[in-house]
């Protein structure tokens, strides 16, 4: 897992290790929906779509009636509706919404059926968005799901030497990808979660920090790491951790110390005897830091970005660059 986009550093990855750690277990507010602060959609061609209230990619009349898939799969999420209010399964102008690829590998996926429960559940989502999973073919081979919004996609890969447990390059989000292509997204190498796991868990069993008489097998342990690393690598697609931490990126600390408690967005897992610091909760600094659009400058012939935002190519350095939304 690493730094999100547009930092210059070179890339950081954390890498699980083994640590000495005591924590208390802290509750975790229930997911509180952000209000209305209203941002202009902003085409490729630099033309205004239309009022996005909750700022989420999707201009407020769309999320009013809903839209069908661009990709080869068929398929439609709802709008709003006022009569029943705020639902899991519809769009919502007021409440920010994020579409979701899941990619297990093609053999041997290690993928739990709730693989983005993290993200799903109210109780420990509480970014303020609505995450809605569809298929890869529901996209279109940009991973838009509109002509100026993407999905994120989170792809498992099986190679079984990474001594990282995810990653997410910069130029990988979704609302940054440089050379257009669509095919990029993060990685969450799950062979090398089992592997660790393991060697860790001993066989009568292990534990996760906060539920420590509950028994875990290894299984079991592996299946709680994938489905945080997959929140851990959205995270970093939604630009959390919003300091950047020179020796670290964008992480916050590993939970070492007296008292502390892990978090998603953690730089590293640790585990002593048996027991996984497994964070499975945002924290209030990532409620804050949500984004899931961006404008910037787009040179076609090199497919070179800059971090110069825009809301017209009059903007950018000059008439050959494009500003891109999202």
């Amino acid at each position: 897992m690493q730094k999100k986009e547009g930092i210059s550093l070179a890339v950081t990855l954390e890498v699980i290790v083994v640590a000495m750690v005591i924590t208390v277990i802290l509750h975790v507010p229930a997911q509180v929906f952000g209000s209305a602060v209203n941002c202009n959609i902003i085409s490729a061609a630099g033309g205004n779509v239309g009022l996005d209230s909750d700022c989420d990619g999707f201009p407020d009349s769309l999320e009013q009636t809903g839209f069908t898939f661009p990709g080869t799969a068929a398929g439609s999420i709802p709008g709003f509706n006022s009569a029943t209010g705020w639902s899991a399964t519809t769009l919502d102008p007021s409440v920010k919404d994020l579409f979701v690829i899941l990619a297990p590998a093609a053999t041997g996926s290690l993928f739990p059926s709730d693989a983005i429960t993290i993200l799903t559940s109210a109780a420990h989502n509480d970014l303020g968005i609505t995450v809605h999973p569809i298929a890869a073919a529901q996209a279109d081979s940009y991973l838009h799901v509109t002509p100026v919004q993407r999905a994120i996609k989170i792809t498992e890969s099986t190679v079984a030497n990474s001594s990282y447990f995810g990653l997410t390059e910069p130029g990988w989000t979704a609302v940054n990808y440089p050379d257009k292509t669509g095919s990029k997204s993060s990685l969450v190498y799950t062979t090398a979660i089992q592997t660790y796991v393991t060697a860790n868990c001993p066989a009568s069993g292990c534990y996760l920090w906060n539920a420590p008489t509950t028994k875990m097998t290894a299984a079991q342990m592996v299946q709680a790491i994938i489905r945080h690393t997959i929140a851990h690598e959205a995270g970093h697609q939604m630009q959390l951790a919003p300091i950047a931490d020179q020796a670290l990126g964008y992480h916050y600390p590993a939970c070492n110390a007296v008292g502390c408690t892990p978090s998603i967005l953690d730089q590293s897992i640790y585990v002593v005897g048996g027991v996984f610091y497994v964070g499975e909760d945002y924290t209030t600094a990532d409620l804050a830091a949500v984004n899931l659009l961006q404008t910037y400058c787009y040179l076609p012939t090199t497919k070179l970005q800059t971090i110069t935002s825009c809301v017209s190519t009059s903007n950018c350095a000059t008439s050959a660059y494009e500003c891109i939304y999202p």
